[in-house]
């Protein structure tokens, strides 16, 4: 499950500023940041995540920047609550059991 993870994670960083959202327009990086941010944190970047970025005028190297910057979120704590709260809502493994009245 990890590896499926860090597979997505990594793909998301590796698009850098070609991620399309769903009306079809490209973002540009700092909107890329911030969704990248709020996906793998919830919550935005910081300012120096911004000024790091902004001080990086080099694609290869943003990209580069960006797979760091995902990597670096993967492993943080605020990282870790997410995916535990996104994986237990997918496979419903913190939900209660349904009555049983429910199937009869």
């Amino acid at each position: 499950m990890k590896r499926l993870l860090v597979t997505l994670a990594v793909t998301l960083a590796a698009s850098g500023s070609q991620a399309v959202p769903s009306h079809g327009q490209p973002l540009n990086d700092s909107a890329y940041l911030r969704k990248l941010s709020l996906t793998l944190k919830g919550t935005p970047p910081e300012a120096a995540d911004y000024a790091a970025m902004n001080a990086i005028s080099d694609p290869k190297l943003r990209e580069v920047f960006f797979r760091d910057t995902a990597k670096r979120y993967m492993a943080t704590p605020a990282y870790r609550d997410r995916m535990v709260f996104r994986l237990s809502e997918l496979f419903q493994v913190a939900a209660p059991l349904a009555p049983q009245e429910l199937f009869e």
